[in-house]
Order: structure tokens, then sequence, then C-alpha cells
């Protein structure tokens, strides 16, 4: 039924409109997620009654660490950014999934 609907050519100004408008819209989303980001800091006054599995608290140890790397000259995030990466290696699961399943299929 669509496959008999003729395609009308509607000019290279209207496609350009077009992509400026779809750029703005883009750049309109990607501020507004940013400002939807809530700051950590204020985070924990509200919400200190409800169990956050994601949210890591900082121990003793970890309070310590970042004041001798602010000390050295260094900042704490960069840090944890970098322990962080070592902690979870991200690497594709396919061949790993591939392998699992032709060692099951061979039982």
């Amino acid at each position: 039924m669509l496959t008999a609907i003729p395609e009308v050519d509607l000019g290279m100004d209207t496609r350009l409109k077009n992509i400026e408008e779809t750029e703005k819209a883009k750049r309109a989303v990607a501020d507004a997620r940013r400002e939807r980001r809530h700051n950590n800091d204020e985070e924990h006054l509200v919400a200190t009654r409800f169990y956050k599995p994601n949210l890591r608290q900082k121990s003793d140890a970890d309070i310590i660490r970042d004041a001798k790397l602010e000390a050295m000259g260094l900042r704490p995030e960069d840090y944890e950014a970098r322990r962080n990466q070592h902690e979870k290696p991200q690497t594709a699961t396919d061949e790993m999934v591939m392998e699992r399943f032709k060692k099951r299929m061979r039982k």
C-alpha cells in the first residue's frame, strides 16, 4: 500500500533547514540533560534514608588518601578514575558467551 506513494523531492534548502533544526534539537536535549544532573554533594542531604546500591561512600582510608593526593598536588578524582578502570575491565563478551554455548552444546 505504501509502495505506490511517489517520493517528492523537497529540494536542497529544505534538507539543509531540516538538518539545522535537528542539530539544534540535539543540542537542546544535551543541554537539558546536563542541567538535570544532580550534584552528589547535595544529594546525600536529601536522600540519606533511601538505599542506593550504586552510591559508593568514602571510607576513612579513602579520605586520608585523597588528602595526601591533594597535598602532593594531584586531584583525587584522577586517582579514582584510574583505579576504577583497572577494577572493571571492559571487554567484549560475545566471544566468552559463544565459547560457553559451544561447551554446553557438546555435552
